[in-house]
């Protein structure tokens, strides 16, 4: 997600160093003023990646999350299909849970059962800034 909304920053920074030219009464870019650019296009980048850390960009992960969150105890994967009512394939839900897991937003454990251990996710402790 991060990529996409970064994609055309040289562009950007190119049109930014023209305006901080444009400001200043010259006709032609220079060192300084491609610098500032620079400078504010990093600024830019590390601004969206901070908003954006732990974003998915996938809806379904985000629901899940939610769902994960208003049950502090952690949801099994069949109560995460409930929750879904039961209306996304189980690749669907991996993909999404896998998203959580990759940004650290859930995770998941084993848990005994008297069949089959269940997986057990639960949402993980935001970050402090």
């Amino acid at each position: 997600m991060l990529g996409q909304i970064t994609a055309r920053a040289e562009a950007h920074t190119i049109r930014l160093a023209l305006l901080y030219t444009l400001a200043d009464g010259k006709r032609q870019i220079s060192p300084p003023h491609l610098q500032a650019a620079l400078v504010l296009s990093d600024y830019a980048a590390r601004s969206a990646a901070w908003a954006l850390k732990g974003a998915t960009g996938d809806p379904l992960a985000e629901q899940i999350h939610a769902a994960l969150l208003d049950n502090p105890a952690g949801l099994t994967r069949s109560q995460i299909n409930q929750t879904l009512q039961r209306h996304q394939p189980a690749g669907q839900i991996d993909h999404a849970l896998h998203a959580l897991a990759q940004t650290g937003r859930a995770a998941p454990t084993q848990v005994r059962t008297s069949g089959r251990p269940a997986q057990l996710w639960t949402a993980t402790p935001a970050p402090s800034a």
